[in-house]
């Protein structure tokens, strides 16, 4: 077993190796989803105010920087700045081919409010919550401390220290409100439903790619700013957004008790006489 290897003094000195600020992107080409840092060393990444993809620099709130780095079984990091200021607000490391929200994170992760002061550090294995747990409140103050084990909670304490009978739930995913549908399964809705909603008789170009969406689901669980990552052809373009704008209402996504908004990200696979 693995388990206490993961707090190694190699883990440790990649989890304080952060720089507190950046003054620009470096020079890596843009990436609208991350399929597209397949191949490459690196990339650079943007987004709105709610941290939803955009496809380019323009209007960007803040960036991820990407860095492939295939060692210590690690094969990327990320770390997330806002484009005003600079600061860093999340750095984490993947294990997975591609860095992903659904998969591949590994090692320590650590996010800042954007006043630079510490909001959670964590550690994962296999994408699973392995070891500690610690988030804190915008004042410094220790919020929860909580001891997980490949996924299951183990022990939490409370900001005194003393040891909680019940742990809360530290995330709630976003769930569908009347047929219990997970997340995850939003992208094979999209996928089932877009072709039915294409004009009679079209046929998509040949070779066509696959189109790259994402659209978050709000703290009040409605789907909102639908918006495709890579082009295609208009008549396509408007049957996925159809078919997202189409997708169940949901109970929020819940972090730490509040409710949040969920960002997803999908692709629609053209398949021929589409």
């Amino acid at each position: 077993m693995k388990s206490k290897k993961y707090l190694s003094a190699a883990w440790l000195a990649l989890a304080l190796s952060t720089v507190a600020h950046a003054q620009a992107p470096p020079n890596l080409p843009v990436v609208a989803a991350p399929d597209q840092l397949l191949g490459q060393a690196g990339g650079v990444r943007y987004y709105d105010q709610y941290w939803l993809p955009l496809t380019g620099p323009a209007g960007a709130y803040g960036y991820d920087v990407y860095r492939h780095l295939d060692s210590l079984n690690l094969k990327w990091r990320r770390r997330r700045y806002v484009q005003a200021s600079g600061r860093l607000v999340l750095e984490q490391y993947f294990a997975s081919e591609v860095p992903g929200a659904s998969s591949g994170l590994e090692g320590p992760g650590r996010e800042w409010y954007e006043s630079g002061q510490l909001r959670e550090e964590i550690f994962y294995h296999n994408h699973y919550l392995a070891g500690t747990l610690r988030t804190f409140y915008p004042n410094g103050r220790l919020r929860l401390n909580q001891i997980n084990y490949l996924g299951g909670v183990v022990a939490c304490y409370d900001s005194t220290g003393r040891a909680r009978q019940d742990c809360p739930e530290y995330y709630v995913h976003a769930l569908s409100k009347k047929k219990h549908l997970a997340v995850t399964k939003l992208p094979d809705l999209v996928q089932q439903h877009y072709p039915a909603l294409l004009p009679a008789g079209y046929a998509a170009p040949a070779g066509t790619a696959p189109v790259y969406y994402a659209f978050r689901i709000d703290s009040a669980g409605t789907v909102r700013d639908a918006r495709l990552l890579t082009a295609t052809t208009p008549p396509l373009a408007a049957a996925i957004l159809q078919a997202i704008a189409q997708l169940p209402a949901f109970e929020p996504a819940l972090l730490e008790g509040q409710p949040i908004d969920k960002i997803v990200e999908g692709r629609a696979v053209v398949k021929n006489g589409q």
